[in-house]
């Protein structure tokens, strides 16, 4: 089916769900909110700050998923994303079977990533994972020098026309903000990403660097080791931004 047709399929199969589990509004959303912040000691913090800074944007979403995400593969993504959270993971599984691991967006050949990966990553931190490299406007990435495993590419986001609507409520009153991008590098070369955020370079940059990772399934020395290469791009990044 093409992406109008499993969009509209994926959206049933949601009103579905909610009428069967007689979710209202809010217990949806919270439901939601629920899946898509991890659990670890830091659990009730990083859940007050969505609610404080990413609930705009769900709300919306349940209004109205169509005018909120404009982009049809972004919302597919997004609803790929919320099945995921609602349904068992063997029902995920079966659903994936029905319409396919990837959409038309999510695998070409520079970068590809899971839709459903995408649609977690706009609902919490507003970035599209085709976005970071495409509203890049050819500067320069830096990537953190780790040669294994994971590692980190340092961008600009540029905020032009609609660009920050998913990020934020208000046009931003700068014209770009720095992004970092965890991702793996496949066997064929693309680039694989797994998350990515706008980090402040007026801010607690440790902090922000311990929120992007902290939530990937990395041993304590590959962390240790990305956490100290990317720490090192990022103090020295004004010069390049």
């Amino acid at each position: 089916m093409d992406i109008y047709a499993e969009n509209d399929f994926l959206f049933e199969r949601i009103v579905a769900i909610v009428k069967e589990l007689g979710l209202t509004k809010d217990l949806l959303i919270d439901k939601i909110v629920d899946g898509l912040v991890p659990k670890s000691a830091k659990r009730e913090f990083y859940l007050e700050e969505f609610k404080k800074n990413r609930k705009f944007l769900l709300e919306k979403f349940i209004s109205d998923p169509i005018k909120t995400f404009g982009d049809p593969t972004d919302l597919n993504d997004v609803f790929r994303c919320i099945l995921k959270i609602l349904l068992s993971k063997r029902a995920y599984k079966k659903l994936l079977k029905k319409i396919g691991n990837q959409n038309i967006s999510s695998d070409d050949y520079l970068v590809c990533y899971d839709p459903a990966k995408n649609g977690q990553n706009i609902l919490k931190h507003g970035m599209i994972f085709h976005a970071v490299h495409s509203y890049s406007y050819g500067h320069f990435p830096l990537i953190s020098p780790n040669r294994k495993g994971r590692q980190v590419l340092f961008t600009r986001y540029y905020f032009e026309g609609n660009n920050h609507i998913y990020i934020c409520e208000e046009t931003p009153d700068k014209k770009y903000s720095f992004v970092a991008t965890v991702f793996d590098l496949t066997d064929d070369g693309k680039m694989m990403f797994i998350t990515s955020r706008i980090i402040d370079l007026d801010g607690d940059i440790d902090y922000q660097l311990e929120m992007l990772i902290s939530e990937n399934k990395l041993n304590p020395n590959d962390l240790a080791s990305l956490r100290i290469r990317a720490l090192e791009v990022l103090r020295e990044s004004k010069q390049y931004v």
